[in-house]
Formats: structure tokens, C-alpha cells, sequence
């Protein structure tokens, strides 16, 4: 039997080897682990399902052969079990490798890339972007934290994903924002047509217009920028929580911002730099009439005056 499996191994059998293999006790353990191996090559499958069945098999056949008689001598070899379990390794291994592709943004640093079907991402500072590369031309759906501008190429529907809601378009450019230390959700459509959804709330807005979802609460207005301004180093708000403008702060100056004795019902408008962290502080606190002090070069307190 050994000289057999080592046959196997290196793919020397006979028509005769295998007509003999077939009348072996063995050859239903031994075909098991082949159609195991052959199940690595399906593109689609059910992981659980195609995993808990090969190793039912094997069991079943181990324990088939010992109940037959205690007097069996098993002529399988132990490093044949090793081959058994290998296979399983390799099959387990391919089951949980994942085709997702990801990326992500540093502190104050943005991120431009094409995805599959030549649509663009630019990924502000501090955000996520992943999606499944093998689904992506029948399933275009991306998963997002922190804040993206879209330019959508036309197809099928595509969904941009967040813990905050959704937002889904067959070909448009839309920026959405989930950056905020409570529940603010914001989109803004630069062109085409958007379609905004949180539980309950559901919204579409066209080219020039702009949602935010504060505490489940819809707010919408107008505006005329062509494309974010976060792309050219400056962030931008219409009447926008103050949570929300201090995690911008955060995400583009890599700092802390302790806020708990400032009222959270405080808005901006206005626009900040990014290039100048002394001048951005400036412009967003002093519009506030709120006060604020380094705690080193890293942490910063805002204060009520």
C-alpha cells in the first residue's frame, strides 16, 4: 500500500494500479480525501458546509473500520493521516482566505485610487475603504469609515456601507462623511443622483445639494462647490456639529480634543486649513467663543470663556 500512495503522490499510477486500488478496503477512505482536494479548485462554495463534510467523511470511515472487528489490523500507513490532515490545513486555509482589498489613510494624509470598474476614491485623513474584489463585477458595494469622495463610473448599482447608513448610485460623485464623535451622518452630491438611507430615513438628492442625519433628525441644504475642499487641504461645513468639526480637527492634525465642558448643541460654518493647525484652531474656536490650551503638543482642552 505504501508503494501505492507514493505512486499516487508523484502521479505514476497504472490503469492496473488503480483497478486494484479500487477493489481495496481502503479506496473509499483514500477517494474521500482525493474529492477533497478537488474541492480546493471550486471557484464558489459553502466554506461550512464543504468543510464539515470532507472531515465527516474521514471520520466515518475511521470509525466504520474499527467497528468492524477489533482483530483488523488498519494497513494504512500514520503518515497517510498526516496527508488527510494536510489536506484539511490547505482546505481550511483556502476557505479563510479572504478576497477583500482595503485601504486606508493616515492622520492629515488623503488617499486617491481607481477601483475594478475605473471608478475613483479619494480617502480623507484617518478613514477605511474595503470592498471584495472577486464580487465586485456583479456586487459593487464598498464598506467605509471616516469620509470619501466618489466619482461612480456608470454600471449596476453601487453602495457605499457605514455604521451610520448607506448610500447607493448607478454613476454619479458624492462625498460622504461619517467622521464624528456621535451619530452625524452627512452626504453631498456633486453630480447625478444620490440615494441616502439610515433605518427609517431615506433621501435622494441631486447635484448641489447635501443631507445630514443628527441624532435620526434629517437636515438639508444647497451648496455650489464643485468637489469637497478637503481634496485641496481645506475642510469645509455648513452649520455642522461642533463633534463633527472637532473630529476633523483630530483626523488632520493627529491630536486629541477634550470637549466635555463645551456645549455639544454648538455649530460652524466656516472652512479650516490644513496646513497651519494654530490657524485652524483659531478660526473654528473663536467663531464659537470657546477657549482652548495645549496639554502638551499632542492634546488640546476647549473651555467655555
Amino acid at each position: 500500500m505504501e508503494d501505492f500512495l507514493a505512486k499516487w503522490a508523484s502521479g505514476d499510477l497504472s490503469e492496473n494500479d488503480k483497478k486494484v486500488f479500487e477493489q481495496n478496503e481502503d479506496n473509499k477512505l483514500y477517494k474521500d480525501i482525493l474529492e477533497g482536494v478537488e474541492l480546493l479548485e471550486v471557484p464558489e462554495y459553502d466554506s461550512d458546509k464543504l468543510y464539515a463534510k470532507l472531515k465527516s467523511k474521514i471520520e466515518d470511515n475511521t470509525t466504520a473500520d474499527t467497528v468492524k472487528s477489533s482483530k483488523v489490523v488498519s494497513i494504512i500507513p500514520k503518515w497517510v493521516y498526516g496527508i488527510a490532515a494536510s489536506v484539511i490545513l490547505v482546505f481550511g486555509l483556502t476557505l479563510f482566505f479572504k478576497s477583500e482589498v482595503s485601504y486606508s489613510s493616515d492622520y492629515g494624509k488623503q488617499l486617491s485610487f481607481k477601483l475594478p470598474d475605473n471608478s475613483e476614491v479619494f480617502l480623507n485623513a484617518n478613514s477605511k475603504l474595503s470592498y471584495d474584489e472577486k464580487k465586485w463585477e456583479t456586487n459593487r458595494t464598498l464598506n467605509l469609515e471616516g469620509e470619501a469622495f466618489f466619482k461612480v463610473t456608470k454600471g449596476s448599482k453601487f453602495t457605499v456601507k457605514t455604521k451610520k447608513g448607506n448610500v447607493s448610485v448607478l454613476g454619479t460623485q458624492f462625498n460622504v462623511d461619517t467622521n464624528s464623535k456621535t451619530d452625524v451622518f452627512q452626504v453631498n452630491c456633486f453630480e447625478g443622483v444620490v440615494k441616502v438611507v439610515q433605518g427609517n430615513i431615506s433621501e435622494i438628492i441631486r447635484k448641489g445639494q447635501a443631507v445630514r442625519i443628527v441624532d435620526k433628525q434629517l437636515e438639508k441644504w444647497e451648496f455650489n462647490e464643485a468637489a469637497p475642499l478637503w481634496v485641496t487641504k481645506e475642510s469645509s461645513f455648513y452649520n455642522s456639529p461642533i463633534n463633527q468639526v472637532v473630529k476633523a480637527l483630530e483626523n488632520q492634525y493627529n491630536i486629541k480634543i477634550k470637549s466635555s465642558k463645551v456645549n455639544d448643541s454648538l455649530r460652524f460654518t466656516g472652512v479650516f486649513t490644513h496646513t497651519d493647525l494654530n490657524k485652524a484652531l483659531k478660526i473654528v474656536f473663536e467663531s464659537l467663543d470657546v477657549n482652548y490650551k495645549f496639554e502638551g503638543e499632542r492634546s488640546i482642552i476647549l473651555f467655555n470663556k
